[in-house]
């Protein structure tokens, strides 16, 4: 019954995406399944016309004769016709409606999903269906599958109006054949499917050889052979997997063959006795014969499409499987701006397929108007933290509320008109600088004053420049390339650009110098004087600029107040401060200018 549903959704999908040409390549499928038939018929005729025009009736022969031509240019003809309907009409639509489907499912479902193996293999399995055309693969082989079923009922039919005792020897002799390739088709599939995890795998590995970073890497430290020897044994135990099974799949298919051959040899015996009988003319003999091939030939490209068609429809139950994850509830609460606060109470959240809580936050604060800066030690929850504030995830226990309004009601198109925010793992667009500024703010991408102030207040003022905006960025296009530093400036303006009533960073200075993060964070602070903003960071150099500070631990707030309170009150937090401006001391007396 599974089956019968995964199927009933295939011929949805595809019929949805092109009836038209869908509808012409089955009718030349029937056309082509009755033209078989009849022209084994007229064979038939034609071989004993042969055999009768010693008498010197031609005129029988010929005309049998160019029956039989035409109705193989008609088969050839909708063949062609059916071809040109499917790869031109059917294929490269359903390959973009899937790909479509699956961006938009992915972009529905909860980002935490992104963060489950188990649902990361889903997706795997899922994008192998769309990037292989499985669906619609599927779909053609059901529709040949229909042609051959038409094609053996047509030759049976004429082969038992010469004997019945062909449909034995067909049964006897093809039967293995279709339970050996129903048995490959769901091994094959269960293989895969257990595959899925070393596939993505091997295919990570395998990308460490192509990125431009990791071979920069590469080439500084030497571990090239490493990656190497690791990509090596995922594929090899990839391949061997599969060579193991083509194997032990390719001696059961021989067994068949021999068991066919057979049946072909007991066929032609049975044509010769019939004919010495007298039951059948000389004509017909070798119509019955090619009959007799046909039909072995069509059962056994029927089971073989039969068993590949199992596997596909397997495969695309994974993709229907994925479309039918639970997606993020939808949001339509009203809220335009923040008033009173963010407020957080009993919140607990674990990432999947772990039990200790990554954050476990039983009260917390935030004024609006005012500068927050979450700080604590690698590992401490301060990302995590970030997230659920800005509803990226959300706890399995406890509420975070805006102005007293549960954050998981809130409208996501109107919560992205109220917060600016800059992650900790911010993608470099390789776009032009308007373009790569104008994915964030669609609405200033052609106002250059804006755009220039955005990227003068981040610190690129070498961009700050008209002139500069239209140039593309990134070598990989042939563009001008930016350090690190630049790359996080620039995500940095993009926040500056947006200029939202919330802003939240998260470590948005990792890879600026101390110097230069104090003066972009400082300007941060004298923006968002009037407005709201939180800072996540392990450093502590704005600390002494901030209404208040959350010093976290383990994933539990360790202390909260302002800095001077802090370090009057919280040893843990005086230790940790301490010892970073130790360190910025430190690298001060060695010539460096570094507040703190």
């Amino acid at each position: 019954m599974k089956q019968n549903r995964i199927v009933a959704s295939v011929f949805k999908a595809v019929w949805k995406c092109a009836p038209l040409a869908v509808s012409v390549t089955l009718l030349c499928y029937l056309g082509t399944a009755a033209a078989v038939s009849l022209s084994t018929e007229i064979l038939a005729r034609l071989f004993g016309a042969v055999y009768e025009a010693v008498s010197g009736r031609m005129r029988g022969v010929i005309i049998l004769a160019a029956a039989y031509m035409g109705m193989q240019i008609l088969q050839k003809l909708l063949n062609v016709i059916s071809e040109v309907a499917w790869n031109v009409g059917v294929e490269e639509k359903c390959r973009y409606h899937f790909r479509m489907g699956l961006q938009e499912k992915a972009a529905a479902l909860p980002l935490i999903d992104f963060e489950d193996a188990k649902k990361l293999d889903q997706l795997q399995r899922a994008k192998a269906c769309v990037e292989d055309s499985v669906i619609p693969g599927c779909f053609y082989n059901i529709m040949i599958l229909g042609e051959c079923a038409g094609i053996v009922v047509g030759l049976m039919a004429v082969l038992c109006s010469y004997s019945l005792w062909f449909l034995p020897i067909l049964l006897i002799t093809i039967v293995p054949y279709p339970i050996s390739r129903m048995r490959m088709g769901k091994e094959f599939y269960q293989l895969r499917w257990f595959q899925a995890a070393g596939i993505r795998k091997r295919d990570y590995l395998y990308s460490l050889f192509a990125g431009r970073n990791s071979q920069r890497e590469q080439r500084i430290f030497r571990f090239g052979d490493y990656v190497k020897e690791k990509w090596e044994k995922e594929r090899d135990q990839v391949a061997d997997e599969l060579n193991e099974f083509r194997v032990k799949d390719s001696r059961r298919l021989a067994w068949c063959q021999l068991l066919i051959t057979l049946g072909y040899l007991l066929s032609i015996l049975l044509s010769v006795l019939l004919v010495f009988r007298g039951e059948i003319a000389v004509g017909v003999f070798g119509a019955a014969v090619f009959a007799f091939q046909r039909v072995q030939s069509e059962v056994q490209a029927f089971f073989s499409l039969m068993a590949t068609s199992f596997q596909e429809i397997l495969e695309a139950g994974d993709y229907f499987t994925f479309l039918t994850l639970e997606e993020e509830p939808k949001r339509d609460g009203h809220f335009d701006r923040l008033k009173e606060g963010i407020e957080v109470e009993g919140v607990s959240f674990a990432y999947p397929n772990t039990d200790r809580p990554a954050v476990e936050i039983e009260q917390l604060r935030i004024h609006a108007g005012e500068s927050t800066v979450i700080v604590g030690e690698n590992g401490s929850g301060k990302t995590t933290l970030g997230k659920l504030l800005v509803g990226l995830y959300q706890p399995q226990k406890g509420v975070i509320r805006y102005d007293g309004q549960p954050l998981e009601t809130i409208s996501r198109e109107e919560l992205a008109e109220t917060i600016s925010a800059v992650s900790q793992s911010f993608v470099d667009y390789h776009l032009t600088v308007r373009e790569s500024m104008g994915i964030h703010s669609p609405q200033f991408s052609e106002d250059d004053g804006k755009i220039g102030q955005a990227l003068a207040e981040a610190g690129l003022g070498e961009l700050a420049d008209p002139g500069e905006y239209d140039k593309q960025l990134g070598r990989e296009f042939g563009g001008r390339e930016l350090s690190g530093g630049q790359w996080q400036k620039l995500a940095i303006a993009w926040a500056i650009l947006k200029n939202r009533s919330i802003l939240i960073l998260d470590e948005p200075t990792s890879a600026l110098d101390p110097s230069s993060e104090y003066e972009i964070l400082s300007q941060f602070a004298r923006m968002m004087e009037e407005n709201t903003s939180v800072i996540i960071s392990h450093r502590v150099g704005l600390c002494r600029l901030a209404d208040q500070v959350i010093f976290m631990k383990e994933g539990r707030i360790a202390g909260a107040g302002s800095h001077q309170e802090l370090m009057r009150d919280n040893v843990q937090y005086r230790s940790f401060y301490q010892e970073q401006a130790q360190w910025y001391g430190e690298k001060a007396e060695k010539g460096t200018t570094i507040r703190c």
